[in-house]
């Protein structure tokens, strides 16, 4: 059985479901309208997927937004357009939306063992009660931080560091869940234990990780002790 004071903290996108490749879709779909409409607007930046894996995946969309326009439009104005963004999304994963394989099992383990648990994630608040509500998860998480909850993202620490004070739990006793580049940072740099899934990224890309899983599939409680 883990200690009792262990704590774990999961992010949401690619970790409690799949949704990098509808995320990915979105941001590809914004990227040509802006090419096509607002030529030069986003001073030069092409989609590809080496600027999706190190500047957007994982980043609340407030600081896309501001790497990719400036001040060359207004905050109202990026504010809608990501909203529009990621309604496009909820749209095309809504009909494919589905929990990761053995995460459930893992869930109910983990609440018989009375291990508090926190969501923290980058998405904005219409995109959590989204993926909650349809995945019916939100009884597991004592808490949730979403990007309406902080000023810095990831790769700072600070959505992390406050899940655990929340959960009244150290740092270095919290077990980080993460599959994106910046997100394994950031559970790093918060000198947490960090677990990652390898669906979106390979071994090699998410360095500082103490254990690579695909899924949660066979997870044991005791495989998270490092």
């Amino acid at each position: 059985m883990p200690p009792r004071d262990l704590a774990f903290i999961f992010d949401m996108d690619g970790v409690i479901i799949n949704s990098i490749p509808f995320h990915r879709r979105a941001w590809r779909e914004f990227f040509t309208w802006h090419e096509k409409n607002f030529t030069g607007r986003m001073r030069g930046k092409k989609f590809s997927n080496d600027y999706f894996n190190n500047h957007i995946n994982g980043r609340r969309g407030a600081e896309v937004m501001h790497n990719l326009f400036g001040n060359a439009a207004v905050a109202e104005q990026t504010k809608h357009w990501d909203d529009e963004r990621e309604a496009y999304y909820r749209k095309t994963y809504a009909p494919h939306i589905a929990s990761l394989s053995g995460l459930t099992t893992f869930l109910e383990t983990a609440r018989r063992a009375k291990i508090p648990m926190a969501l923290a994630t980058s998405a904005p608040p219409e995109n959590v009660r989204f993926v909650l509500g349809k995945t019916k998860l939100r009884k597991y998480f004592s808490f949730i931080i979403d990007a309406s909850g902080i000023t810095r993202g990831k790769p700072a620490p600070d959505m992390f560091l406050k899940a655990a004070k929340k959960l009244k739990t150290p740092p270095k006793k919290c077990v980080v869940f993460e599959d994106a580049i910046l997100g394994v940072q950031a559970g790093v740099n918060a000198k947490m234990s960090v677990i990652a899934i390898t669906n979106s990224y390979s071994k090699r890309q998410l360095p500082g990780a103490k254990l690579y899983i695909k899924n949660f599939s066979g997870l044991s409680l005791a495989d998270t002790i490092h």
